[in-house]
């Protein structure tokens, strides 16, 4: 080379230097032919060189950076394995912290089942561990297995409070899975919940769901498996038992009283007034909620007084309160007699009837829409008159009222079923609504009610004379008392007084 020796050369670099050369040995510049076809022939030969290395520079380039990437990706997939392994090994242990803690829990929980023995009844081991309605191919199996849970769970109530009147509700179908307990008086549900702890072993399912997920699953609280297979539980995915406790006349005054104490715009007598209003400070719901025992609930009152006022006073609804004190307040009622209550006998074609309603009843549509109105219970009389409106209900409770709403929206199996045993006894359904008595079946329905009409006043002469032998009785008692009492008061400390 004799015009191109600056190594090493760039393109950029390369042509500049041709530029200058250019200049200096083109012949119109002064320069010689000769040398500027050699300098020409220098610089496409160090073009195609450099062109050559450049090429060669960039498929080594390229081989370094895709081996590169392949080993980082190979670095990836085994920091990926790893991990993956981590994780398998993870779960392996946390599935075995779990067996085991589950083992242990059913230890326990067996250990409950033997300490319950001669309190509860067993379920029979063909139908025990079942989860579902639909599991059931026996109806009649399902509700012996629905009443023996129900027996459980009152014995189990009974043992910590006995005495306590409750009514237990289970039911299994898909979508409508029900699980409660009912009582009147009697300790909080707070109470009942933290005394009652094996309640929570009758509970079938639990909830769980992944956060980033938009459905979760439910799943079987196996830790109490042993206890339902003995004693029975819930059906279908119930996660827990409703409580409704309702409160007497006697009871409600014992509460209103207590609200009374606390809150100074109180007033008992407007208890039921749903639309009724009353003031109350901050200081004095605090107060409540204490006695109460109330946690994060009492917050809901809190907030109305801070949001709504500056000076921490507000109103709040005697209906809301009504149900705090329901729910919250704890009574002290004394169990008295129930009154003598006449029970008919019926005769074969009210009791067919019976047979046919079930759990429900036929109730009578009333014009008027307001919720504390809605409808009205009837006897079996009512279908010996106007069938307009009559329509076969299913009674529920709301607000510690009892309403009752149609049988509506239930499956063509179910409707076709219920139109065929009314059938049975000469009664025509459209749906839910009367649409038809049969004469004879009129007839019959009138001579029965008679029947029961006669055994009303023959009970009432009973009981009448009962009331009147009592107070005989009683009169008796009083007279042979006074005697006793007289003849102590003509002795001595040393027996009857002699004459002198």
């Amino acid at each position: 080379m004799k015009y191109f020796v600056n190594f090493p050369y760039t393109a950029e670099s390369l042509k500049n230097e041709y530029r200058e050369l250019c200049k200096k040995l083109h012949p119109d510049t002064g320069g010689n032919a000769q040398d500027f076809a050699e300098m020409m022939n220098e610089y496409e030969q160090t073009a195609r060189n450099l062109n050559g290395t450049k090429q060669h520079a960039d498929a080594e380039r390229a081989r370094q950076e895709a081996e590169a990437r392949r080993r980082e990706r190979e670095e990836e997939e085994r920091r990926e394995r790893e991990a993956e392994a981590r994780r398998a090994k993870e779960r392996e242990e946390e599935e075995r912290r779990e067996r085991e803690r589950i083992e242990k829990a059913q230890e326990e929980t067996r250990a409950a089942v033997r300490a319950w023995a001669q309190i509860l009844e067993r379920i029979p081991a063909t139908v025990s561990g079942k989860k579902r309605a639909y599991s059931f191919d026996d109806k009649k199996a399902l509700a012996a297995y629905i009443a023996a849970t129900k027996r459980n769970i009152k014995a189990v109530i009974n043992h910590y409070f006995p005495g306590l009147d409750v009514k237990v509700t289970i039911s299994g179908e898909i979508w409508k899975e029900k699980f409660s307990i009912a009582w009147e008086d009697g300790p909080t549900a707070d109470e009942l919940r933290k005394t009652c702890k094996e309640l929570e072993f009758f509970i079938p399912s639990y909830y769980t769901s992944d956060p980033y997920a938009d459905y979760g699953e439910y799943r079987e609280r196996k830790e109490s498996a042993p206890w339902r297979e003995a004693y029975g539980g819930g059906l279908g995915d119930a996660t827990d038992y409703d409580t409704a406790r309702t409160l007497s006349e006697e009871g409600e005054e014992q509460a209103a009283n207590i609200a009374a104490d606390i809150f100074t715009d109180f007033d008992p007598a407007k208890l039921h007034k749903n639309n009724e209003q009353f003031k109350m400070t901050l200081t004095e719901w605090h107060k409540f909620a204490e006695l109460c025992k109330i946690d994060g609930v009492s917050r809901h009152f809190e907030n109305l007084i801070r949001d709504y006022t500056g000076n921490n006073e507000g109103t709040a609804y005697y209906s809301s309160l009504r149900r705090y004190l329901r729910d919250y307040v704890k009574v002290s009622v004394t169990k008295k007699e129930k009154a003598p209550e006449f029970r008919p006998t019926y005769g074969p074609t009210l009791k067919a009837i019976k047979k046919a309603l079930g759990g429900n009843v036929f109730a009578k549509m009333q014009e008027t829409k307001r919720r504390e109105n809605d409808w009205t219970p009837c006897d079996f009389s009512v279908l010996l008159g106007d069938l307009q409106g009559v329509k076969l209900c299913k009674p529920y409770s709301y607000d510690m009222e009892t309403y009752w709403s149609p049988v509506y929206f239930t499956s063509y199996k179910t409707e076709s079923t219920r139109r065929e045993k009314f059938e049975a006894v000469g009664i025509t359904m459209n749906g839910a609504s009367v649409k038809a008595v049969r004469e004879d079946v009129a007839a019959k329905i009138r001579e029965e009610l008679a029947d029961i009409e006669k055994q009303r006043q023959q009970w009432e002469q009973e009981q009448t004379a009962k009331a009147s032998g009592k107070a005989e009785k009683r009169e008796t008692v009083s007279k042979t008392t006074n005697t006793k009492h007289a003849s102590k008061q003509s002795t001595g400390r040393f027996g009857s007084q002699s004459k002198i």
